[in-house]
């Protein structure tokens, strides 16, 4: 035990994020099935190994890690993170030494790891998942105390959790409600994101909706609430523009921002938003903008004005797109002026039908 020890504080001085790992799996929460390891059976150098330990020794072993967790010498928004996960293996005191930990980190720490930590404490205490933890009161009362405490400034980094991912998990408080209305939830997360959007929006314009998308996981829903705060076909344009002026990392994000925002625009607005939008944007730029324009027969009407190889372009993305939207495209509107065939695989409009 005591070699096993020295072993263990050995590699945590010379290779910390190897250490970090196995002392923090000696504290994790959950099932421990453990099995003998294999055993030569024709050489002695695997002799004593492999062979179960008592609990005391696991106890003991599993405090060292722990003592040696807790006085790391310098800890991050990753290290505390794994902290508060595993609080539900810990004795009472040592939770407390964890959130004074989290208390004098945040004193020095940047906006973007406070909110990276707050966030993996929501998901610990005040989501389904934490609900099912069953916490002592205590530990919600102090996740709840570094959950305030570590809230940002920047309203980008702020409502950064909103946009993350498409789907927002519930908190505490609503599934304790026996009455939960899943549509009534979806309204106030529509309402939160909405007002989010308006801050950030107001405080930093494009710059802050740039900032959303590169660490958003939904730039279609990032898109979608912008069109709310963008009106007036001049400014909307240049959403359009500056969308797809983004290269590198955002070039697809900005693609999938843009769509959304297009969807959230009405047929009518859309059709003279497209072709203000194509009317300043150089030529090697329409086909982006008709690609992230929804597949609807409004978007094949523009076409007639514009060259063939967009229109190529377009009916190559049919099958990615959905053959919903493109039978509802071909068929119910009809073919464009140009009278263009549609992709093969989608069936034609039957000879004198009218639509509804």
């Amino acid at each position: 035990m005591e070699q096993r020890g020295k072993a263990l504080s050995m590699l945590t001085r010379r290779f910390p994020d190897v250490g970090w790992e196995i002392c923090i799996e000696q504290i994790k929460p959950g099932s421990r099935i453990g099995h003998y390891s294999y055993r030569p059976r024709w050489r002695s150098d695997a002799s004593g190994a492999g062979q179960v330990v008592a609990r005391k020794e696991m106890y003991d072993f599993a405090r060292m890690a722990l003592d040696l967790l807790i006085a790391w010498p310098s800890h991050d928004e990753k290290t505390l993170g794994d902290l508060v996960e595993s609080l539900q293996g810990m004795p009472e005191e040592d939770e407390t030494k964890v959130w004074d930990l989290i208390d004098e980190w945040s004193q020095k720490a940047g906006e973007v790891a406070k909110t990276a930590l707050r966030e993996r404490i929501r998901r610990f205490a005040f989501t389904r998942r934490g609900h099912h933890r069953k916490l002592g009161e205590a530990t919600c009362d102090r996740a709840r105390e570094a959950y305030d405490s570590l809230r940002p400034h920047d309203p980008v980094i702020r409502h950064g959790w909103l946009f993350a991912d498409h789907w927002v998990q519930e908190s505490t408080d609503e599934i304790e409600d026996e009455d939960f209305d899943y549509q009534k939830r979806d309204e106030r997360i529509d309402r939160l994101r909405s007002e989010a959007m308006a801050e950030i929006w107001t405080d930093h314009g494009f710059e802050g909706v740039k900032e959303l998308i590169a660490s958003s996981g939904a730039a279609g829903t990032v898109g979608r609430y912008a069109a709310s705060r963008v009106t007036g076909i001049k400014p909307q344009v240049d959403f359009i523009r500056r969308c797809l002026s983004l290269d590198g990392d955002l070039r697809s994000k900005a693609e999938w921002c843009l769509q959304g925002f297009l969807l959230a625009i009405g047929d009518d607005s859309r059709a003279k938003l497209l072709q203000a939008a194509a009317e300043e944007l150089p030529a090697e730029e329409h086909k982006r903008l008709f690609i992230c324009a929804p597949f609807q027969a409004i978007t094949w009407r523009l076409l007639d004005g514009y060259g063939e190889d967009i229109r190529r372009v377009l009916e190559g993305r049919v099958p990615v797109l959905g053959p919903v939207h493109a039978r509802r495209a071909y068929q119910t509107d009809g073919l464009p002026s140009g009278g263009t065939a549609p992709p093969r695989g989608f069936p034609r409009r039957p000879h004198g039908f009218q639509g509804r």
